[in-house]
């Protein structure tokens, strides 16, 4: 019976994201800018020739548990040159508002889909939104160090409200 599977219930919030995506001067290099959590233009965050286990914290990959050392900050350079082999990018993520700062309205579930979507076109990997949906939510539990069932980035998706059954949490 449907009683017997989990539900969420999700409102998408109505924030806008802005994610400028332009060619860096470095086709070799990435850099990230995101005023709002103090990468400033002035002093932006670089990478070049990454590799995936430079992200990677060592003590806890040891262990079996691979999280970039930097979480979230590690999001656009790890998509963009792991994920769909991109570099000589310039990726800007205007700033946000204040409430979506205070975190749980799920702005970093927006960004990574402004990420991934870019990725995608940009690589010419042509994934759809499901592949998307999948990829994002992987992401989050496996390498960015969060722990989601997907809402946030179904809302992102989606918009509007839902109330979604999880058809694999059968109990």
């Amino acid at each position: 019976m449907i009683v017997d599977f989990p539900v969420t219930p999700t409102i998408a919030s109505d924030f806008p994201i802005k994610v400028d995506f332009e060619v860096a001067s470095d086709p070799s290099e990435i850099i990230y800018i995101a005023p709002d959590y103090g990468i400033t233009s002035e002093n932006p965050y670089r990478a070049k020739e990454v590799s995936w286990e430079t992200h990677f914290d060592p003590q806890k990959a040891a262990s079996g548990v691979r999280k970039l050392k930097n979480g979230q900050k590690d999001a656009p350079i790890f998509i963009f040159k792991d994920i769909f082999g991109l570099t000589g990018f310039k990726i800007t993520c205007e700033p946000i508002s204040p409430i979506c700062l205070a975190g749980g309205m799920e702005s970093s579930n927006a960004f990574n889909l402004c990420l991934l979507v870019a990725g995608s076109v940009l690589s010419g990997a042509d994934l759809s939104y499901a592949d998307i949906f999948n990829l994002a939510v992987k992401l989050e539990n496996d390498e960015f160090g969060g722990s989601t069932g997907g809402q946030g980035y179904l809302s992102s998706i989606l918009g509007g409200a839902y109330y979604h059954v999880w058809l694999s949490g059968l109990r």
